[in-house]
């Protein structure tokens, strides 16, 4: 399952006039924290640092607090965790500095430290919400489930209306794969923000999963209609309609995308096309489908269009069309077993037999069905081309491969009979 808490930044605000005001500072201290405070409030963090660092008297884990600020809005993690970690050498119950280093090494990734950190500065059943969401997001996003269920259901009681509360209680149902309960969470998050997304894509998730795989179309839809610049969002609901056999429905939606402001940035998105093409095909639109095809670059077409284009040609009786397609495909590269047996056959039905020989002997040499399919048909080939020692010697050795294979057994058959 994709894991869909991201965790928050809730220290934005890295102001130290509160945190001076708990702890006296020393005299000669204080000029040079209300210097380098100005310097903050101006974004002019470079500023900030030259000044604290020029400090040379009695030391105070408020200098090294606002120089951790400093260095974390300059990005500068590394140096940002050393002046947290000095704050808290000089007093080691510094709650602020304590915080602070916690989402530092969040933005570092470093989960594991960003939890032993958080859970010795953030008490679940008294801090502030956003203090116990981003403990309880720490703890799923280190796969900590365990923790953060308890610090859910504590928050849950402290804080019933807080919907960050209610996501991570929704994501972790989904992780126990309570899907009952999940839609539940889901339901109730939609009802108080019903364009979220996010909340449909995960109660299409919920649906899926609690209905054996039967994918939730509407809400899907409705994910995709609440926020329709998502680009992933537009290619599930596609997908999800060609499984469901709705190619109007995806030729619809796609012309209208495609008519749009946006609609000039569509045919670079590849995986959106191939979608487009499989819907043309699916509802038998030749015109459409080549339409879709002719939009994306030669270079850029996917197997699958090929395929496509090539069962388009089979519709109109343009053998020829269907093997340029698939002779396209072979000389990308990207063509497969079954591409190879399928332009083979198509050869030799035109008599075409050097190249339907080259197809088959190249199919034969990859895994799979079709490989033993292709084995079969070059033997029939040799044979149809007056060369039996050949089709004898190559169904023998396929043979003593496959014992079992009862159509080569009946071909066998037929060769020694003539």
């Amino acid at each position: 399952m994709i894991r869909i808490i991201l965790i928050s930044i809730i220290f934005a605000s890295l102001s130290v006039n509160a945190y001076a005001q708990e702890k006296l500072l020393p005299r000669e201290l204080a000029s040079p924290v209300k210097q380098a405070q100005k310097f903050y409030d101006k974004g002019e963090y470079a500023a900030v640092i030259r000044v604290l660092s020029g400090y040379n008297g009695e030391d105070h884990p408020v200098r090294h607090l606002l120089m951790g600020h400093a260095e974390s809005q300059l990005s500068h993690w590394a140096e940002a965790v050393r002046e947290y970690e000095k704050a808290l050498e000089l007093d080691e119950e510094y709650r602020p500095a304590g915080l602070a280093l916690a989402q530092v090494y969040v933005n570092m990734d470093k989960l594991d430290n960003a939890l032993k950190v958080a859970g010795k500065f953030i008490n679940p059943e008294k801090a502030a919400a956003g203090e116990v969401v981003f403990y309880a997001q720490v703890a799923y996003q280190n796969r900590d489930t365990r923790l953060c269920g308890r610090i859910v259901r504590s928050a849950l009681l402290r804080f019933p209306s807080d919907d960050r509360i209610r996501k991570l209680d929704l994501a972790l149902l989904m992780e126990e794969e309570e899907w009952g309960e999940a839609r539940k969470a889901a339901m109730a998050l939609l009802e108080k923000k019903p364009i979220d997304s996010a909340l449909w894509r995960q109660l299409s998730y919920v649906t899926r999963s609690k209905d054996d795989g039967k994918t939730d179309l509407a809400a899907i839809e409705a994910a995709w209609l609440a926020n329709p610049g998502d680009r992933d969002l537009r290619k599930q609901f596609f997908a999800s309609q060609l499984s469901a056999g709705h190619y109007a429905t995806v030729i619809s939606e796609s012309q209208k995308l495609l008519a749009s402001e946006k609609g000039k940035a569509i045919p670079l998105d590849i995986e959106t096309m191939a979608l487009l093409v499989r819907a043309a095909d699916g509802a038998s639109d030749e015109g459409l489908l080549k339409k879709f095809v002719s939009l994306v670059p030669s270079a850029k077409r996917t197997r699958e269009m090929q395929i496509c284009v090539a069962r388009s040609a089979l519709r109109n009786g343009d053998v020829k069309g269907a093997r340029k397609a698939l002779c396209a495909l072979i000389e990308k590269g990207k063509a497969d077993g079954s591409a190879y047996l399928w332009a083979g056959s198509l050869a030799e039905g035109e008599r075409d037999y050097a190249e339907a020989e080259a197809d088959y002997a190249h199919a034969a040499k990859l895994d799979g069905s079709a490989a033993r399919n292709a084995t079969l048909y070059l033997a029939r080939l040799y044979w149809n081309t007056k060369r039996p020692e050949e089709a004898r010697n190559l169904l023998g050795s396929y043979l003593r491969s496959y014992p079992d294979d009862v159509t080569a057994w009946a071909m066998d058959k037929v060769f020694k009979a003539q």
